[in-house]
């Protein structure tokens, strides 16, 4: 599923499976990936983080493996336990 152009704000996307899915300019603010399923899910040009703030967004031990970041800002996200195998971070 592709989404393009949304934004998503203190959204809880936490044990879901949305792997395969391809973001493209989606801006994500205070949003919590905990333990979610983002194998081969696809992230270009999107924010992670919100001007100005100090919290960005919780990917603690999610599937990452394989998915993609581009061009994308992901400063003060955290990463803890997450399986990072494979994963691509191009021009972040």
């Amino acid at each position: 599923m592709d989404k393009t152009d949304q934004l998503y704000v203190q959204a809880d996307f936490s044990h879901q499976d949305m792997s395969g899915q391809y973001f493209k300019n989606c801006k994500f603010f205070c949003c919590s990936f905990k333990r979610a399923n983002l194998r081969d899910t696809q992230f270009v040009d999107c924010s992670f983080i919100e001007r100005g703030e100090l919290e960005g967004c919780d990917f603690s031990y999610s599937d990452l493996r394989d998915a993609s970041f581009k061009n994308c800002s992901l400063s003060m996200s955290y990463f803890k336990g997450a399986n990072c195998f494979g994963i691509e971070f191009r021009e972040c």
